[in-house]
């Protein structure tokens, strides 16, 4: 079920992005074409747009010859029609004060780097300038010297312009690569940095004008269907960019606009908004529009089909492969689950078998035990009955029979090692100090007597036949660390600590090859 989802999805996603897209890549003329089913009513309305924006841009056009012959400005005033923000003297607001922040002591980085670049014919006049009333050629003189810096690609730095001065559209301009910004670009740049610090002194930069006007018929030229479009009208946008290029540069430059340059660049906007108007395309037919959507309904459905043939394939034999997988993997499953119950079955039986036999073991042991100790008895009766009979005429008395020779009490458990060792020696057991052996993993007997165990054997009984205790050699404990360094593997003890060892339990051996090793803890207690 989820592969099935998978797939599915897959197919949508890959459907709709091919849809999306198509495979071969067209040129610009043919993307605008690509859809030629749009609605006649938004083409109709993008018409309507692109010849507004003509139509503003020609009235515009109008205005920027009309200021070439007003004013001492008018080459500034018609520059900024066309899209070139300069400054004129009507852009300061309140010129005294932004002249005493120029002149100023504490007057900041921005405005030391303005009037260090200034001409020294400009800094006269700011020296000579008193009063409230500022002198017309200090302002045309700050005009011509701010119309300077916007033409400087190293005016911005950080220090000069800290962004919690600048605004949003500023800081977004301002992250574009430097060295793909135009001419008027830059300019508009450097009057929004000046706009932005000198915020209250210097009014905002016109925005609506020619070259704005054209980059919104350009805009919306891309969005209409080209088939709506006359060929005159693209001939004339490239005519327009043409001479928008060339006199934007002249703006750059500083060289003077002419009313011919002006009359120029409008009739070339007039001829693209005269072939706009003069069009009139009809309208695919209803027969023809039901034919394109059903050539296209049959280019999506082969292009689903081609899409969903081989992912459905390819869904196929990955869910037969995991099938398979699967019952492989269930397969093993029972095979091992049936070995491991196997395997808990031996092991219970070699339990039960183990048991079974230590028990039959221990009773076998305990009868030879008593058959020794009857072996014992008969063996010194039938000596003392021999001894008596030979010595019947050496002794008066022949009836007398001397007494056994007396067995030492041996100590029970609980009892301190102290009392154990020495009660050990004289019995019918034997001591013998061993040590461990660490590399071979046993205990061996210790030649020089100082080993940290010791071997209790009873002489009266066979090796095989006897429990082996391993009791500790020495009888006190100094500190707590003695038992963890010599008798932690042999013994247990809950609370070492310094002080006289109690054996609770004893630890027994077993004989092997070479010496004895551990067949069960013992355990200990230390009282002090």
């Amino acid at each position: 079920m989820k592969t099935r989802r998978v797939v599915i999805s897959l197919i949508f996603v890959v459907a709709v992005g091919m849809a999306a897209c198509d495979s071969e890549p067209k040129p610009p003329d043919q993307s605008r074409n690509a859809n030629n089913a749009a609605s006649p009513a938004t083409d109709e309305a993008t018409k309507n747009k692109l010849t507004e924006e003509l139509t503003q841009a020609v009235k515009l056009l109008d205005k920027a010859e009309t200021e070439l012959t007003q004013d001492d400005e008018a080459q500034a005033k018609a520059k900024r029609i066309l899209g070139y923000p300069l400054f004129i003297v009507d852009d300061f607001i309140k010129p005294e004060d932004f002249v005493s922040i120029l002149k100023s002591k504490n007057r900041g980085e921005l405005s030391d780097h303005l009037v260090k670049d200034f001409k020294a014919s400009t800094k006269k006049l700011f020296d000579e300038a008193k009063g409230d009333r500022l002198d017309p050629e200090l302002l045309d003189a700050l005009t011509a010297e701010l119309n300077e810096q916007l033409k400087k690609r190293d005016l911005y730095n950080q220090d000069r312009f800290p962004a919690a001065r600048l605004t949003q559209a500023t800081i977004s301009e301002l992250r574009r690569p430097a060295e793909k910004r135009l001419p008027e670009e830059l300019a508009y740049l450097n009057r929004r940095l000046l706009e932005d610090s000198y915020r209250g002194f210097i009014k905002q930069a016109p925005t609506e004008t020619v070259l704005s006007h054209l980059q919104n018929t350009d805009t919306l030229s891309q969005r209409i269907n080209i088939s709506e479009l006359p060929s005159s009208f693209q001939s004339s946008l490239n005519a327009i960019s043409n001479s928008t290029r060339a006199l934007l540069e002249k703006q750059s430059n500083g060289a003077d606009l002419s009313a011919n340059d002006i009359q120029n660049f409008r009739k070339d906007v007039t001829a693209a908004l005269e072939s706009l108007r003069g069009s009139n395309p009809s309208p695919p037919g209803l027969f023809e529009q039901i034919i394109h959507i059903l050539w296209e309904v049959l280019y999506y459905l082969l292009l689903i089909l081609a899409v969903v043939v081989p992912l459905a394939l390819i869904a196929f034999f990955i869910k037969r492969a995991r099938d398979n997988a699967a019952a492989k993997e269930l397969v093993n499953l029972q095979a091992f689950k049936k070995i491991i119950d196997r395997h808990d079955h031996l092991q219970q039986e070699f339990i039960s078998f183990k048991n079974q036999s230590t028990s039959e073991l221990e009773a076998l042991k305990d009868q030879i035990s008593r058959l020794e100790s009857a072996y014992r008895i008969l063996a010194r009766k039938t000596e003392q009955s021999a001894n008596s009979s030979s010595a019947n005429f050496q002794n008066a008395d022949r009836y007398y029979e001397p007494p056994p020779p007396p067995v030492r009490e041996e100590p029970e458990f609980p009892v301190s090692a102290e009392t154990y060792l020495q009660k050990m020696k004289g019995s019918n057991r034997s001591t013998t100090v061993i040590r461990p052996d660490f590399q071979n993993g046993i205990l061996v007997k210790d030649g020089e007597g100082r080993g940290e165990l010791v071997l209790v054997e009873d002489l009266t009984r066979p090796v095989d036949f006897q429990r082996l205790f391993v009791v500790p050699s020495v009888s006190q404990f100094q500190m707590k660390q003695d038992f963890y360094n010599y008798y932690d593997g042999y013994y247990e003890c809950d609370q070492p600590t310094a002080g006289d060892v109690w054996i609770l339990h004893p630890a027994i051996v077993e004989k092997v090859n070479g010496g004895w090793r551990l067949r069960e803890k013992g355990r200990l207690e230390v009282r002090s």
